[in-house]
């Protein structure tokens, strides 16, 4: 099963995947201490302000693409614990 999602993803940016665990990893965060819904929220916080440091800082580039991969992994995490019951 994980060979299938790495075959999958391998032709994803290193830099997208890594927003995407982040995503994921910060919403679990969250949820130690804040309900699924604000979880997510501050998911979305997290990635506008990365870029957001990005913008202010040279050598850094701003994408949206980033902050989308870093919801997303955010809003994977929301789907299955919802899912989960």
């Amino acid at each position: 099963m994980i060979e299938k999602i790495l075959r999958k993803v391998s032709g994803v940016a290193k830099d997208k995947l890594m927003h995407f665990t982040a995503g994921m990893l910060f919403f679990l965060a969250f949820y130690l201490f804040l309900s699924l819904g604000y979880s997510l929220i501050g998911v979305f916080i997290v990635g506008v302000l990365k870029e957001l440091y990005d913008k202010l800082h040279k050598g850094h580039s701003v994408e949206f693409k980033d902050f989308l991969a870093t919801s997303l992994g955010g809003l994977i995490v929301y789907i299955f614990l919802i899912l989960r019951g």
